[in-house]
């Protein structure tokens, strides 16, 4: 958004304000909204920000899913060595 300084600078003067004076507010005022349009947060920052977001979600989600598929994959074993053992004491226990 640009401030238009010259309709500042005329109500100014209508307001009683000196020429000068006036003028030199008006453009002070131009110059303090074209800094602070400087300082502001483009769409473009947005999207890198939220880019890198995204991929630090992503990244921890993989970490996560792996951590799972290891705990299940940990479980499996734990199961299938637990089931081989009482079919093993079920199968000494029978030849006695």
């Amino acid at each position: 958004m640009k401030i238009d300084g010259l309709k500042i600078a005329k109500v100014l003067k209508t307001a009683g304000i000196d020429q000068d004076k006036a003028a030199d507010l008006a453009q002070e005022l131009a110059d303090a909204d074209d800094n602070a349009e400087k300082d502001m947060v483009s769409l473009k920052d947005l999207d890198a920000i939220n880019a890198r977001s995204d991929a630090r979600i992503e990244a921890s989600y993989a970490r996560s899913d792996a951590r799972i598929e290891a705990a299940i994959n940990r479980q499996i074993v734990w199961t299938v060595a637990t089931y081989a053992a009482a079919a093993a004491i079920i199968i000494v226990a029978m030849k006695l």
